[in-house]
């Protein structure tokens, strides 16, 4: 089976958190070419290396990965990793798009809620829009005096 083939002398690294990377540099998305083909494996190249090598929180639990990318890598290899990716990308998008739609009423239902409860306590409660959605989605404000 695959495990008899197993590489045992490098200890296994854990997807979860070698996975957590800070924010990309867009110098690292745009090496490369976003075409079909070698270009596209070549800057997923570049963009792992980037990845195994930066310095963050999880740099501990990447440290075998440039060893592997360097012994292991094939465009096979790296073009599943690719087809995953945009798989996740898309399931990403679909979230997005309900998050988008539900984001504004549950905001204001909370801020609605906030202000019952500050009514509750004795407060006269105002809720206004202090600039345009344009400029700002989180554009309503809470104010609350206490009565006497």
């Amino acid at each position: 089976g695959a495990s008899e083939h197993a590489d045992t002398s490098k200890p296994p690294i854990d997807w979860r958190v070698a996975s957590r990377l800070p924010s990309v540099p867009v110098r690292v998305l745009a090496q490369g070419s976003s075409a079909e083909g070698a270009e596209q494996v070549d800057a997923f190249q570049v963009f792992c290396r980037w990845g195994a090598s930066v310095d963050s929180e999880s740099s501990e639990a990447r440290k075998g990965l440039l060893a592997y990318l360097d012994s292991s890598w094939s465009e096979a290899e790296a073009r599943r990793c690719l087809a995953v990716g945009a798989a996740r990308a898309r399931r990403l998008a679909r979230l997005e798009l309900v998050r988008h739609a539900y984001q504004r009423p549950l905001e204001q239902w909370l801020l609605l809620d906030q202000c019952m409860y500050l009514e509750e306590q004795g407060y006269a409660v105002q809720l206004r829009q202090f600039c345009e959605t344009s400029v700002s989605p989180r554009n309503l404000l809470v104010l609350g005096e206490r009565l006497s």
